[in-house]
């Protein structure tokens, strides 16, 4: 469609990046020299991450968002809305790993009922 796809970290050296509003997804159309902030709209949720970060513009019309210093993988609808989200558990008081990039697989339970997975903590059930 010709837009092109900006990951603006919006980096202010806050802590959540509440001085500059948090990062943000910019679309950019040179032929007409237009400019759109795609996300965050004015229903989001808080999206920051000074470094690093990535978007995937989904068939459906969602983005899937990671936030990387907070370990936090999104999925928003157009509307801003969060469609799911997933965040790694910290491995420590204050430290969570980073997620430098995500993505999203269209697969129904059907799709994976036949998997050779186990239900078992494999931790537990080696003790």
């Amino acid at each position: 469609d010709g837009w092109v796809g900006i990951f603006d970290n919006n980096m202010d050296f806050t802590k959540r990046g509440k001085m500059l509003g948090g990062s943000r997804i910019v679309a950019v159309q040179p032929r007409t020299d237009s400019v759109e902030v795609r996300f965050p709209t004015p229903r989001s949720d808080p999206f920051y991450t000074d470094a690093t970060g990535k978007w995937q513009q989904l068939p459906n019309g969602n983005m899937l968002l990671t936030e990387s210093k907070a370990g936090r993988v999104v999925e928003v609808a157009p509307s801003g809305r969060t469609v799911w989200e997933w965040v790694i558990p910290p491995y420590s008081e204050s430290k969570v790993s980073r997620i430098s990039q995500a993505v999203r697989h269209d697969l129904t339970p059907a799709d994976v009922a036949d998997w050779p997975c186990s239900s078992v903590d494999m931790t537990q059930a080696a003790q």
